[in-house]
């Protein structure tokens, strides 16, 4: 198996253990407000392909929409703690599968660039 096979199935495999957690969250705890991270995480990759074509002015707003997507990712759950409508335990879970697709994606994307460098 080549790398970037390698570094696809472990990013596939960690998406798929965070969608696991979030749908746990939300058959344990009776709400299913967690789900709504899947709106962020549809519309995430759309920047990342217009990366590739990217000038530099285009290429520093789509960091700037990158960093809106992640941060809500982060700030939705504690802001719907806040608001009563999750539990916190499901807010936990939530972050924990957050953090668990955050670092995969980080990880694909830093050996997509060791691989981009060897060829």
């Amino acid at each position: 198996m080549n790398g970037r096979t390698r570094d696809t199935l472990i990013l596939a495999s960690a998406l798929g253990i965070s969608l696991a957690l979030i749908i746990c969250a939300c058959a344990f705890f009776g709400t299913w407000v967690p789900m709504t991270m899947l709106i962020p995480f549809a519309i995430l990759p759309a920047p990342l392909l217009f990366l590739d074509v990217a000038k530099s002015t285009w290429l520093h707003l789509c960091f700037c929409i990158i960093g809106v997507l992640v941060s809500s990712l982060f700030g939705l759950p504690i802001v719907l703690l806040h608001l009563g409508n999750v539990s916190i335990p499901a807010m936990v879970m939530w972050l924990i599968a957050n953090i668990i697709s955050a670092a995969a994606v980080a990880y694909y994307l830093v050996r997509k660039g060791q691989h981009d460098d060897d060829m």
